[in-house]
């Protein structure tokens, strides 16, 4: 144990071997920085693997999570919600005379909306409605109109299918 001691303190601290180690540290010393710094794997591994992985990582951050995703997400939603009631809020004022306006321009257009559509586009589209709701006159006016379609349809689906007149005098209209 004290050789291993003694060795030790003469390959460190004798002069001879600090001017040997200085030599040799010289002509080698472009080797000795290789295999100082453990053949340039970690400057190796950082290049090729760590800078495109943060460099990927931060474009994937702030172009798709902070821009896309919080943009029209969540964040998105909830700032157009703010938005739009920030706007509402101003319609709102609290007099009686503007929410009876409001309501008869939805009257007005209520009204036009009938004039215009006569009233059919209710009853055809409203599965509420149903025939047991009309009056009888009402209800075979529709059926009469639904037959007309009907026989409309398959007339042009008929005549579409023939290139030219009757082939066949015998059958009657």
């Amino acid at each position: 144990m004290m050789a291993l001691g003694f060795a030790r303190r003469l390959a460190v601290l004798h002069p001879a071997a600090r001017a040997f180690r200085s030599r040799s540290r010289a002509s080698t010393s472009t080797l000795y920085r290789f295999l100082l710094n453990k053949w340039y794997f970690d400057e190796l591994y950082d290049l090729l693997f760590v800078r495109p992985a943060l460099w990927l990582g931060r474009v994937l951050w702030k172009g798709g999570d902070g821009w896309l995703i919080d943009g029209f997400g969540p964040d998105g939603v909830s700032a157009r919600v703010l938005d739009v009631t920030r706007n509402v809020v101003r319609l709102q004022t609290g007099y009686l005379y503007h929410y009876a306006f409001a309501m008869l321009i939805g009257v007005a257009a209520l009204i036009t909306w009938f004039m215009f559509a006569g009233g059919r586009a209710l009853m055809t589209s409203w599965p509420i409605l149903s025939d047991h709701d009309l009056p009888a006159a009402r209800r075979r006016a529709v059926h009469h109109d639904a037959a007309r379609r009907r026989r409309g349809r398959a007339n042009a689906t008929r005549a579409g299918s023939r290139s030219g007149p009757r082939s066949s005098p015998s059958r009657s209209r």
